[in-house]
């Protein structure tokens, strides 16, 4: 029954977690499309919020019931079967030349309770994400035809937008920019703005040729260039969309208008979205990989149980059946074997609650090196310690003591015949803030274009002629990962392996 019971659960969490990456798949999809029409400079304001109501029920759960309305500038746009309904989400719209609107989605029937009556949260990101995008792409095109038309409201036009403008000559001298643009955009990419100065002599780092490569787009073509671009500042992500226009008169090109729209929080939620879908990802790999485990690892001990016991129910000697139940209890060990480490594994998993703490790793090695002293003494092995670099990080002791032990053991038990095992073990600090933790040793080693997407696998072993159930380097995996760290390795067989932890530093 219990088998039966886990059975049914981890295929309920695998259907659910399809489920969910299947939904946050139609959101993301819902996105890519509305953008699609946005950007197509063909259709009118009238067919764009017709085109962009007919595709919003599919992004939302219930498909089925579910019908939506745009009103904007006293304009309705709405699904064939829309009516008022107590079951609605809205979102506003309200763009700079005063006008204003709402996106409305509603169920035309009640259904499950959700984050918010029987929507998701992710239902309520995505409605403001698509006003957003609605808003940012009027507003972007009243601005660009605003500014071209006349250069003489430019300053009331700057002072009283959401959007970053600059304005140059045709020398790329700065003519005039709003705070907007000073305040955002520029103290992002870490420049100061000053009337009559050189915009590409300005400290852009690495990105005056990219810059000169644009306005050379625009001056050519005359026609306005639009890309996405990110700073990075004091270890914060801002993300711009950036738009320059060619500012020109019946008599050539005049200059230059660059736009810079803040989309930093749109940005955010995106990578929140390709995050959940990543996570729900290795679940559902996670799950595919335990429901292996549970037709495989516990098939075998189960069917020897009950072929036994059928066995049993025939007449036969007492000795004969003293034997088969000594194997009924082999075969029962190693069916709790199995979920014991299924137990274990799902605890890793699930254990969010546990403190991290400054963990000093010379006395957390010393400790652990100590408490396999005789197999050390036995196998003649050598530990090297270096943590000149760094001797403390931020992790869940119990974890690192986990991970110090399995790597160590590993080292000694997988050590070439004839050669003492030898193990190296320092850190070092890198530039994105990470802590690294080299494990290196002298040992067989691991052929890793023959295993190396099976080296972390549950249950896989790679020296046959050693005991072992290959669930270490499974864990330290699991552990690493629970730490928000990443592990890697580099082997060669019969010169040795070397593991790499990385652990952020704060």
């Amino acid at each position: 029954v219990s088998l039966a019971i886990r059975s049914l659960r981890n295929r309920k969490e695998k259907d659910e977690a399809i489920y969910f990456l299947n939904e946050r798949v139609k959101e993301l999809s819902t996105i890519y499309r509305v953008n699609n029409i946005l950007q197509n400079e063909s259709h009118s304001i009238d067919e764009v919020f017709t085109k962009i109501g007919n595709l919003l029920p599919a992004g939302w759960q219930f498909v089925e019931v579910c019908e939506s309305l745009i009103q904007f500038d006293h304009k309705a746009y709405h699904t064939p079967n829309y009516k008022p309904s107590p079951f609605s989400q809205k979102a506003e719209i309200n763009t700079q030349d005063g006008k204003s609107g709402f996106i409305e989605v509603i169920y035309t029937e009640e259904k499950p309770s959700a984050h918010e009556g029987p929507f998701l949260k992710e239902e309520r990101d995505l409605i403001n994400t698509l006003a957003e995008m609605i808003q940012v792409h009027y507003n972007k095109k009243l601005n660009e035809e605003v500014l071209i038309k006349s250069r003489a409201n430019l300053n009331s036009i700057f002072d009283n937008t959401d959007v970053g403008h600059l304005l140059l000559d045709d020398k790329y001298k700065i003519i005039s920019f709003n705070q907007r643009f000073a305040n955002s955009s520029a103290v992002a990419a870490g420049i100061k703005l000053e009337v009559n100065k050189n915009f590409i002599d300005l400290p852009l780092t690495n990105r005056k040729d990219f810059a000169l490569t644009n306005f050379t787009k625009v001056a050519t073509n005359l026609t306005p260039i639009e890309y996405e671009t990110s700073y990075t500042t004091n270890e914060t992500n801002y993300f711009f969309n950036i738009s320059i226009a060619p500012v020109r008169s019946a008599s050539g090109l005049l200059g230059f208008c660059l736009s810079a729209y803040d989309i930093t929080k749109r940005k955010l939620m995106e990578l929140e979205h390709q995050k959940i879908i990543s996570e729900l990802t290795q679940h559902n790999r996670d799950l595919q990989q335990f429901a292996y485990i549970v037709s495989h690892n516990l098939r075998a001990p189960l069917a020897n149980i009950l072929g036994l016991n059928a066995a049993l129910k025939q007449p036969l000697p007492e000795e004969t059946k003293e034997h088969l139940l000594s194997y009924i209890e082999i075969s029962a060990q190693k069916l709790d074997e199995v979920i014991c480490d299924l137990n274990e594994i799902l605890q890793v998993r699930g254990d969010v609650v546990k403190i991290k703490e400054q963990v000093q790793l010379h006395t957390l090695a010393t400790n652990v090196t100590s408490s396999i002293e005789q197999v050390m003494i036995e196998s003649h092995a050598t530990i090297e310690l270096d943590f000149t670099a760094a001797d403390t990080v931020l992790a869940i002791r119990s974890y690192m003591v986990s991970i110090f032990y399995n790597l160590i053991s590993n080292s000694i038990k997988y050590a070439r015949p004839q050669h003492p095992p030898h193990i190296r073990i320092c850190t070092e600090r890198n530039n994105d803030g990470y802590i690294l933790i080299h494990f290196k040793d002298n040992g067989m080693g691991i052929n890793l274009k023959k295993y190396g997407t099976q080296l972390f696998g549950l249950y896989k072993r790679f020296h046959l002629h050693l005991q072992g159930k290959g669930m270490g380097l499974f864990m330290v995996k699991a552990q690493v990962e629970a730490m928000g760290g990443r592990i890697d390795v580099k082997s060669t067989p019969e010169i040795g392996t070397e593991f790499t932890i990385s652990l952020k530093e704060v």
